[in-house]
């Protein structure tokens, strides 16, 4: 089975730069943009930071669902009756 050719792309050096920010889900789909972000990062001599933000999982219940502002507002009086 052959492998379609990976894109190339042309690696810009950043002088200056002395450390870059990667954002990213870890996701397969994200690799490439994390491919190229490292190839810049070695180019330019640059730390390659990398972040991950992830939103906590929605509560999900037999057959319901919580949006995420009702979430935060659970969160919110919780947090506040702990306090009192």
């Amino acid at each position: 089975m052959k492998r379609s050719p990976q894109p190339r792309y042309r690696v810009s050096v950043l002088p200056g730069v002395r450390r870059m920010v990667h954002a990213t889900d870890f996701s397969p789909a994200s690799r490439p943009a994390f491919v190229h972000a490292l190839r810049i990062a070695r180019a330019s001599g640059a730390e390659l930071v990398l972040v991950n933000v992830a939103a906590p999982p929605s509560p999900v219940l037999e057959d319901s669902y919580f949006s995420a502002r009702s979430y935060q507002r659970m969160l919110a009086q919780r947090l506040e009756a702990a306090v009192h």
